[in-house]
Parts: C-alpha cells; sequence; structure tokens
C-alpha cells in the first residue's frame, strides 16, 4: 500500500483518517509520508473510489460496508481497526472560558434520541476513550 492513492471524508474523520494515522503511526509513519491523501465522499462514495480505481483503498465502518452486498463482491477487507471508540470534540487551547464553558455545558447535557444514535456508538465511558486520546497525543504535530 505505500505510496498509494488513499480516500478519506476529511482529516478529522473518526473512521477513515484517525484509525489508519494511528496504525501507522505504530509502524514509524506518519499517514502523508506512506499514503497520496484524496478527499471524496462519504462511506459509499468512499467505495464507489476504490471499485473505479479512483483509489485503491479507503476505511469505512463494517457495518456501513455490508449495507450494500455488492460491495463484498468489488472489495476485500484488508485490515482492521478493531474496538474503535465514539467520536470525541476537540477544541484548541487558548478558547476564551466563556466559549469553552458554553461548550462544555452544551456537550455534556445534550443526549440524543436513541432512535437517532448510529449503531456504534455506545455510551460514554472514559474507559473507552481513555486509550484514543493517547494514541492522538503521539501524533505530530499539525495533524
Amino acid at each position: 500500500m505505500e505510496g498509494a492513492t488513499y480516500g478519506i471524508i476529511n482529516r478529522s474523520c473518526s473512521s477513515s483518517y484517525f484509525p489508519p494515522a494511528l496504525m501507522l503511526l505504530q509502524k514509524g509513519k506518519t499517514i502523508d509520508e506512506f499514503l497520496k491523501v484524496e478527499e471524496m465522499p462519504a462511506w459509499q462514495g468512499q467505495v464507489d473510489a476504490v471499485v473505479s480505481g479512483r483509489v485503491r483503498a479507503t476505511m469505512v465502518p463494517e457495518d456501513v460496508w455490508k449495507t450494500t452486498p455488492k460491495n463484498a463482491q468489488d472489495t476485500k477487507i484488508i485490515g482492521r481497526y478493531d474496538n474503535p471508540t465514539p467520536p470525541v470534540i476537540v477544541a484548541r487551547d487558548g478558547l476564551d472560558e466563556r466559549v469553552t464553558k458554553t461548550l462544555l455545558e452544551a456537550l455534556v447535557s445534550w443526549a440524543p434520541k436513541w432512535e437517532a444514535v448510529y449503531g456504534a456508538f455506545r455510551p460514554y465511558y472514559y474507559a473507552d476513550v481513555h486509550d484514543f486520546f493517547h494514541e492522538l497525543d503521539k501524533l505530530p504535530p499539525g495533524m
């Protein structure tokens, strides 16, 4: 895969960008050193880009990939990032205290309707996100 074109949704994507960035970091590489990253439409759009040859690989949640049975005929799974954690909110250092207080209050008090929660998400547990934050701290500045 080294040097291949790789499809992402964006550089803050918790399925297409951060998992391979973390996996490559464990091998001593950054994602930009190892792959040619290209942004594209989300999920099925990523799979379609692989099928069309626009990109060599991408990463999507497995249940999204399974939604279209033809995906299993046209593509194959070559790697996994198991036990991912739910998305996180990251704010830059130095924000005005009023902004961070308002953001924190909104995040802590908000709860989506259960039927609106994507299936891969689960209730928040600190233990679930602790390892993810630890891994993110290993990424080089600017990623």
